[in-house]
C-alpha cells in the first residue's frame, strides 16, 4: 500500500502534466488498487476515516480515465492502418488528439498535480488507522476473495448463457463481467502481497481471460467513438466517402471485439472451473 501511494504521487504531475501514456495508465491503475485497499479495510474503519482518500481517488481516476481511453484507441489504430481503412483512421486520430489536449487543459485547470498531491498526503493518516488493524487482514482478505470468486463465476456462467441463447430475456454483460474479473485480480494482487502466491499456471490463464475482456473493451469504445464521430459531423451528408471508410473501420473493430470473447469463452469452458477451483484452494 506504501509503495502504491508513493508511485501515484510521482506519476501524478507526469500523468496531468507530462502526457505520458504510461505515467497515465499507471497512474490509473494504481487508483484502482489504492480503491481495492480501501474497500478491503472498510468495514473495520469508520468511513470518515476512509473518506478523503477515496474522493481523491475517484476523482483522480474519472479524470484519468477519459485519457487513457484516447491513448488506447489511438494505439489500437496504428494497427488498422488497411488502405481501405486510412481515412476512417486518419480522421479519427485528428479528433481524438484535439480530444486528448482539450481535456488535458480542462484537467490542469481542474484539478492541478499541486492539489491532487496535497490531497494524498492524507494517506499517513490513513496508513496509520490500517496499522491499527492490522490483525483483521487475513480474515478480510480470505471473505473478500471467496466473495469476488464466487460473483466472478456466477457472472462468468450467466454471460456465457445469455450469449448462447439469442432468445434470453437479457442480454450478455460483458461489461459486468469484466469489472468482476478486474475486482478479483485485485484482491488476488494483495493476496500474493500477503504470501500467498497463485500457481503460475494459475494466474497465466486467468490474465488470459482478463486481456481478452480488455481487448473487447477497448474495441467496443473505438467502436463507439466512430459511430460518434458520423454522427457528430454529419458524414452521411457531407462525406459520404469518408462513412463508407468509417463504417468499414466499425465493422473491423467488432470483428476484433467479438474475435475476444469468443476467445475468453473458449479459455473459460477449458479451464474456467478449474480455475475458480483452484482459486478457492488457495
Amino acid at each position: 500500500m506504501d509503495d502504491l501511494a508513493r508511485s501515484l504521487c510521482h506519476l501524478t504531475p507526469l500523468a496531468i502534466n507530462g502526457g505520458d501514456q504510461r505515467s497515465v495508465h499507471h497512474a490509473r491503475v494504481a487508483t484502482r488498487r489504492l480503491r481495492a485497499v480501501i474497500d478491503l479495510i472498510s468495514p473495520v474503519l469508520p468511513p470518515k476515516q476512509t473518506k478523503a482518500m477515496s474522493r481523491t481517488l475517484r476523482h483522480l481516476r474519472r479524470r484519468l480515465g477519459p485519457l487513457r481511453d484516447i491513448d488506447v484507441m489511438l494505439t489500437h489504430l496504428k494497427d488498422l492502418r488497411g488502405h481501405h481503412l486510412a481515412a476512417a483512421v486518419l480522421a479519427m486520430q485528428r479528433l481524438l488528439h484535439a480530444q486528448s489536449r482539450a481535456l488535458r487543459a480542462k484537467i490542469t485547470k481542474k484539478e492541478p498535480p499541486t492539489r491532487v498531491l496535497r490531497n494524498l498526503a492524507t494517506w499517513p493518516s490513513l496508513q496509520s488507522n490500517i496499522r491499527h488493524v492490522h490483525h483483521d487482514l487475513p480474515g478480510l482478505l480470505r471473505h473478500s476473495a471467496a466473495e469476488q470468486l464466487a460473483a466472478f463465476v456466477r457472472q462468468a456462467r450467466s454471460t456465457l448463457g445469455a450469449a448462447k441463447s439469442p432468445g434470453h430475456a437479457s442480454p450478455p454483460a460483458w461489461h459486468m463481467l469484466r469489472i468482476a474479473g478486474k475486482r478479483l485480480r485485485y484482491t488476488l494482487e494483495m493476496s500474493s502481497a500477503a504470501g500467498h502466491d497463485l500457481p503460475p499456471q494459475t494466474a497465466k490463464v486467468f490474465k488470459q481471460m482478463q486481456d481478452a475482456l480488455g481487448l473487447w473493451h477497448d474495441y467496443v469504445v473505438l467502436s463507439d467513438q466512430a459511430l460518434q464521430l458520423s454522427v457528430q459531423q454529419h458524414l452521411a451528408m457531407t462525406n459520404p466517402q469518408l462513412l463508407t471508410s468509417v463504417v468499414a473501420l466499425l465493422h473491423e473493430t467488432q470483428r476484433r471485439a467479438s474475435r475476444q470473447l469468443q476467445l475468453f469463452a473458449r479459455i473459460w469452458a477449458q479451464q474456467g472451473e478449474a480455475l475458480a477451483a483452484q482459486i478457492a484452494a488457495l
